[in-house]
């Protein structure tokens, strides 16, 4: 999934991550939504600092997108409680046929990579869904 990401957005990233941690509270924003899609705000932690050794963030912009982290934690429980892992095996089934398709019929256009990329990042996604499920099961 982390390679499907970087592949789909690396390009924009920096301008990407710079309209979304223009202020502190967009950057809170940003990181209690990325915390709870990643299911861990020391994942997201450690990508920020990331960002911050590479260059593509300063400081300051880091501020808001930790305490976000802490919110993305209880939005996560809440979206264990809501039940989303039943989302699962449908996006799964969706987006990794849309996956297989781009690779059966490659167009060469930049609009099919992306959408090979992001299909594959959706699918990612479905993956960890469904490890939740088999957490929670046990």
């Amino acid at each position: 999934m982390e390679l499907a990401l970087h592949q789909w957005a690396g390009p924009h990233l920096k301008s990407w991550v710079a309209k979304g941690t223009k202020t502190p509270s967009r950057g809170l924003l940003a990181g209690t939504g990325f915390t709870a899609l990643l299911q861990s705000s020391s994942a997201i932690t450690v990508i920020t600092i990331g960002m911050v050794n590479a260059g593509i963030l300063s400081f300051p912009r880091t501020l808001g997108i930790i305490l976000g982290t802490n919110i993305g934690t209880v939005v996560t429980t809440e979206l264990l409680g809501m039940n989303i892992t039943s989302w699962a095996v449908p996006l799964l089934l969706i987006f990794g046929s849309i996956w297989l398709l781009s690779w059966m019929f490659p167009i060469r256009y930049i609009q099919a990579t992306q959408l090979r990329w992001l299909s594959l990042a959706v699918s990612g996604f479905a993956c960890v869904l469904m490890g939740m499920m088999v957490m929670q099961s046990i």
